[in-house]
């Protein structure tokens, strides 16, 4: 098993409906490219399905909801061509923030350490002194982790060929379960937010290009503290007694 590291770099999150992320799409459209992960889809497109991990009184999406700048999210996610099809990729990982800068570490896992994963046994076999494995069985012996919610959406990602390290993804469809097995079918999904919600999300190092500053500004988007996991949560817990943050506006 491999311990990939994605290097620290800036995400900026908006929230927005379908005609403005139109809009925002034909303004930028010719100067990216699909990226590699969307298989044959000309929109680069795929299905991210991810369990994310908390404890009792869900203290990660506490860390979020008090706005605390260094955090971290514990969460299996299965990559997939269509929302019924089978994962072509699952991994753990472990995504930390700290303010605008994110950094990412996984390792990829089979279905049944997966499973193992989410029963709270480890993922087993040799994987256990995997860097990222054990800093997750240390994060759960410590939190008591076990599955929160699970996050499904559908995600058109590029990059551009003249800013390598830019990256520019469109999240739609976005669904909650609390269904924790990784071939959970759509039928265990419920849309959150509105049918016509959308996420822009834009990661690079160093500056952001000038035409893209250019576009967000013209559009008059501006930055959102939005998290889908935050906000799937809220919306599979809306029964409890949580001190629930409403952690969308609207761009």
């Amino acid at each position: 098993m491999t311990d990939l590291f994605v290097h620290r770099r800036r995400e900026i999150k908006y929230l927005v409906d379908a005609a403005r992320l139109a809009v925002f799409q034909a303004r930028v459209s010719r100067l990216l490219v699909a990226d590699g992960h969307g298989g044959q889809s000309d929109d680069g497109g795929y299905i991210n399905h991810s369990i994310y991990f908390d404890g009792p009184g869900f203290p990660f999406y506490v860390d979020k909801l008090e706005g605390h700048r260094q955090r971290v999210k514990p969460r299996l996610r299965f990559y997939r061509q269509t929302v019924d099809g089978a994962p072509s990729a699952l991994f753990l990982e472990l995504k930390y923030r700290d303010g605008p800068f994110v950094a990412k570490r996984r390792v990829a896992v089979n279905e049944d350490g997966a499973r193992r994963l989410i029963a709270g046994d480890g993922a087993g076999g040799d994987e256990v002194d995997d860097g990222v494995l054990s800093t997750y069985a240390y994060m759960s012996r410590r939190f008591d982790l076990r599955p929160a919610v699970a996050v499904r959406y559908h995600r058109s990602a590029f990059t551009c060929p003249h800013h390598p390290r830019l990256r520019v993804t469109y999240d739609r469809r976005l669904h909650w379960s609390e269904i924790w097995t990784p071939d959970a079918g759509p039928e265990a999904f419920r849309q959150f937010g509105e049918p016509t919600d959308a996420v822009i999300e834009i990661k690079y190092d160093g500056m952001a290009p000038g035409w893209l500053i250019d576009t967000l500004a013209a559009l008059e988007l501006e930055p959102q503290s939005y998290s889908k996991y935050a906000t799937a949560l809220e919306a599979a817990h809306a029964w409890r007694s949580l001190p629930l943050g409403r952690l969308r506006r609207r761009a």
